[in-house]
């Protein structure tokens, strides 16, 4: 069985930020509110429109519950 949250090969970093947020209940604002971030900007995250600077993973680390340097994995700042 697949771990929901794990990244899934074929899915952009944007998707799976929009996928966990989506798992733990939260809206869009919500997520940049417990983010410190604009609603703009997780908007433009998922859709693939910016890609985050480092501090932003780990601020999103924070807000989803997720372990920072996994999404910094994740997210390409680090090698597994």
């Amino acid at each position: 069985m697949i771990n929901q949250l794990s990244k899934l090969e074929n899915e952009t970093f944007g998707e799976y930020i929009k996928k966990i947020r989506l798992l733990r209940g939260y809206s869009q604002r919500k997520l940049a509110t417990l983010s410190s971030l604009s609603n703009g900007t997780i908007y433009r995250i998922e859709k693939g429109e910016i890609y985050p600077e480092s501090y932003i993973v780990i601020n999103l680390a924070e807000a989803l519950k997720l372990d920072k340097d996994t999404l910094l994995v994740e997210a390409g700042y680090i090698n597994k």
